[in-house]
């Protein structure tokens, strides 16, 4: 045999040592769902704002351009396809 090769003997897990690694999973998930949840949630608002701030921009577009304000939403969401980010444009 050689040195520092242990063999393996079909020995398997305790039933103490899985009920430990399942009570630490266990623990994780109680404190990883709530948080994850909560980010979940901050994201949807940030999103929320983020398209909120876009309509308003685009209305104030249109409004430059035409003098009155568009009251359909498809136009709307037409108008914010064309806007850009480039100041070339």
């Amino acid at each position: 045999m050689k040195r520092g090769f242990v063999r393996w003997e079909g020995r398997g897990f305790t039933l103490i040592e899985l009920m430990v690694v399942v009570a630490i999973i266990s623990i994780l998930s109680i404190i990883a769902v709530p948080a994850l949840t909560q980010l979940r949630i901050r994201a949807f608002n940030a999103s929320a704002a983020v398209a909120g701030n876009l309509c308003r921009t685009t209305q104030e577009i249109y409004y430059i351009d035409y003098r009155t304000y568009r009251n359909d939403l498809p136009g709307l969401l037409m108008l914010q396809s064309n806007l850009t980010d480039d100041p070339e444009v």
